[in-house]
């Protein structure tokens, strides 16, 4: 497994700070606290403060998966319906969902993507609230005698286009000024998951699957608003009913599959508009797959008879197999197992079917600091054949949709992935450390200068004090700076900015040695010169 952290911190670039338009704070005051973790296809990031610093941070760290995310729900221009829609939504959300969609914004925007506004960042939110999903999932949670200890084990994976949904790859670790810790799966720019994973610091872990119904209340509470109050207030099963069934919308009908691990309990809520179904049991398993087994939903989505029994589904008869053969024996091995079936994950050479990733968790997991087991890809590890893909269709097809492809080949790039478990015990210790270690050596600026320009700063090797380089940025050309000495722990690997367009394409290329010195290649283009703003220089920490 291979984890990087990464530690932000604003190099002044020359007299003052970029001011974030509609804040006071400066974007460090804005992103403290905030961190990013590559690992495995996944980018874990952390988020902490009051509702507008969380938005900033998550619109300002997962910019490029926001970017494409509100391209894939509001396009490169914006939807003028969808926009309409979010001003009617807007007063239907609390005031701290306002402020943090306003963050959400200015942290796009510091990032240089100024192009989305607040109504396209509530439109991209609220993409379940305004049509029907047509995506698919597959869930399962197990307890009690289901279970070789006895533990909850809960578990989904998310089927639906990859070329729509290939910026899902981020996982969201939340500290809210109020209300409990929380953690899930989205893409940037989403204060809720819309893949449906959830765990929260009490013990709660939240996932589903979507159903077919179409009563609604429009009146009622956005549901990407309910669900986001439920993880992040509730701490109980009842309490994520409450929330979820309080001035409910019917938007996104669906199975919730809820755990608690403190008390042992699992419960499905297949939920309506106006009907619901809830069962609960502290000894058991409940499958999910899209299918509605139960009668109140039924009757209000408009079946006129029951569900047949054993159910016609292949998915939901693949899960009475499954479960007459590991029942007792579920563990989360297993239900990497689970998702690693073909039916259950409806693998296929097509750019809709098949799940693109897993997520199981447990009551020792959850509870041990939200961890999970998490696979960014196919959950059997299968590759997605682009090429043949493409090549089934035809050159017609490939000439009349290169944006498509392109989206699938950005998917393809990040995939397969192993299973890997996000966070494992003591990573906020490691991020601790390396914040003091970055603290400890931070570099000054020495000179900055008119054009011809150059930025020079000194920076220090982790464990040896005596190891300090000089890194010398001219206006012109390159530099190569070697840094050896001890093995190395802190490194360059990249340069963002707040507005990549004031200081031009820089770019840093690493190569390691095998002596463990790392060499860094640091390209400026010959018509930079520097100007009144904020650059962000990104130190990676390799953790072992």
């Amino acid at each position: 497994m291979k984890k990087k952290l990464s530690i932000l911190f604003a190099l002044v670039l020359a007299v003052s700070l970029m001011v974030i338009p509609a804040a006071t704070a400066s974007a460090e005051d804005l992103l403290e606290g905030s961190f990013v973790c590559e690992q495995d296809g996944w980018l874990f990031v952390h988020l902490e403060g009051t509702p507008y610093q969380v938005g900033y941070q998550n619109g300002y760290l997962a910019a490029e998966s926001a970017n494409y995310w509100l391209i894939s729900y509001v396009g490169t221009e914006g939807a003028e319906d969808e926009r309409a829609t979010a001003e009617v939504i807007w007063p239907l959300i609390p005031e701290e969902y306002q402020d943090e969609i306003d963050g959400i914004v200015a942290g796009l925007h510091a990032r240089g993507y100024t192009n989305w506004d607040r109504w396209d960042v509530v439109a991209a939110n609220a993409w379940a609230d305004m049509g029907t999903y047509e995506g698919g999932c597959s869930a399962f949670a197990a307890t009690g005698d289901a279970t070789t200890d006895g533990q909850i084990v809960l578990g989904h994976i998310t089927m639906s286009g990859k070329a729509g949904d290939f910026m899902y790859y981020v996982m969201f670790d939340v500290t809210p000024d109020e209300g409990y810790r929380f953690r899930y799966q989205s893409a940037g720019a989403s204060m809720w998951s819309g893949q449906d994973w959830y765990l929260n610091e009490t013990g709660l872990i939240v996932a589903e699957t979507s159903l077919h119904n179409s009563v609604r209340d429009p009146s009622g509470t956005p549901l990407f608003v309910r669900i986001r109050q439920a993880l992040q207030y509730a701490d109980s099963i009842d309490g994520v009913i409450d929330t979820l069934l309080q001035n409910n919308n019917g938007a996104y009908p669906n199975e919730w599959l809820i755990g608690d691990a403190k008390t042992g309990e699992i419960c499905s809520l297949m939920l309506g508009c106006n009907a619901w179904d809830i069962n609960r049991t502290f000894n058991g398993f409940y499958p999910s797959c899209n299918y509605p087994y139960y009668e109140n939903f039924r009757i209000e989505a408009g079946y006129d008879w029951p569900a047949p029994d054993p159910p016609t589904s292949t998915r939901a008869v693949r899960w009475i197999e499954l479960i007459d053969q590991y029942y007792g024996e579920i563990d989360v091995e297993v239900g990497k197992l689970f998702f690693e079936d073909d039916i259950i994950s409806s693998y296929g050479l097509t750019a809709r079917s098949g799940g693109y990733d897993g997520k199981v968790s447990s009551t020792d997991m959850v509870l041990d600091d939200m961890s999970m087991w998490a696979r960014w890809g196919n959950p059997a590890g299968k590759p997605f054949d682009l090429e043949a893909y493409v090549e089934e269709r035809g050159p017609e097809w490939e000439a009349a949709n290169p944006e498509y492809i392109a989206n699938l080949g950005r998917y393809v790039e990040r995939t397969p992935q192993p299973w890997t478990i996000l966070m494992e015990e003591g990573y906020q210790d490691r991020v601790n450390t390396a914040v003091e270690l970055i603290a400890g050596v931070l570099p000054a600026i020495i000179s900055i200068d008119a054009a011809p320009a150059s930025l020079d700063f000194g920076m220090l090797v982790a464990g040896d004090t005596s190891a300090e380089k000089l890194i010398t940025v001219q206006n012109t050309g390159s530099v190569d700076v070697e840094v050896t000495g001890t093995s190395t722990t802190i490194f360059w690997e990249r340069s963002l900015f707040l507005d990549a367009t004031l200081l031009g394409n820089w770019s840093v290329n690493i190569e390691r040695s095998t002596a463990g010195g790392v060499s860094a290649e640091v390209r400026v283009p010959s018509d930079w010169t520097p100007g009144i703003e904020t650059g962000l220089l990104i130190l990676w920490a390799e953790m072992a």
